[in-house]
């Protein structure tokens, strides 16, 4: 009786898990990293089956997002929409920004690299500042933030995922990326630092980023060249 009681929980979780994991997704997590800048999912639907997931409270639809991506190469989040409706009014007019990632190299000595961040549609991209300057828009991100807002009038929640290239960062890398973006546009003195970068970049010095991580720039990053990256993306 014990066996036949267990082998019916075990039936009857697999086929929750099957349930809560795969049914409400379109399809499987797959994707070339070698064409990452142009195979983000644009809509939900292309990731889910949304009238299934409509279906669902809010809740437990920001418990599927979180569970099914938790083992993914990806990051991703659960946003409210009155927090997205705030974020929306400080980056539409100030979409771009450059964010420094602390990181060690082989002496194991700290050093910080510059991320160009730019807002475009709901989509934040992550490139590094070096490959930026180099191959200017035609660079590939290494981080693509998608905020899916299909949910947001109905469930009040807007789901993010984040495609990492992983050959240039790691998932604990792009959730310290997402966290910074947050951290420089929610706060009112860092976003004061944001607004220069964006409305007035001739006076846009290095050392408003970096008297915040006590550190200094990365060899190779020089202030003058920034003016040129603003206004280059301004023309577009």
């Amino acid at each position: 009786y014990q066996r036949r009681v267990r082998a019916h929980l075990t039936r009857k979780n697999n086929a929750f898990t099957q349930f809560s994991k795969k049914n409400y997704f379109s399809s499987p997590f797959t994707r070339d990293m070698g064409e990452l800048n142009l195979r983000v999912a644009r809509s939900l639907d292309s990731i889910v089956k949304l009238e299934l997931l409509k279906q669902e409270t809010k809740d437990k639809i920001g418990n599927i997002w979180k569970e099914y991506h938790k083992d993914k190469s990806c990051i991703s989040a659960v946003i409210p929409s009155d927090t997205f409706d705030r974020l929306l009014s400080l980056v539409e007019p100030n979409p771009m920004f450059i964010v420094p990632l602390p990181r060690q190299n082989e002496k194991q000595e700290n050093y910080l690299e510059m991320y160009y961040l730019r807002w475009d549609q709901n989509l934040c991209s992550f490139t590094a500042l070096r490959d930026y300057k180099l191959l200017g828009t035609q660079a590939k991100p290494c981080l693509l933030m998608m905020h899916y807002t299909e949910l947001k009038k109905d469930k009040g929640i807007v789901l993010m995922r984040g495609e990492i290239d992983s050959a240039k960062l790691q998932p604990a890398q792009a959730h310290i990326l997402a966290n910074l973006f947050q951290l420089f546009y929610f706060d009112s003195a860092r976003y004061e630092v944001v607004k220069t970068f964006n409305n007035d970049p001739k006076n846009f010095n290095f050392q408003s980023l970096f008297k915040y991580f006590g550190s200094t720039p990365p060899t190779g990053t020089k202030e003058e060249k920034i003016d040129h990256v603003t206004n280059k993306d301004k023309k577009e």
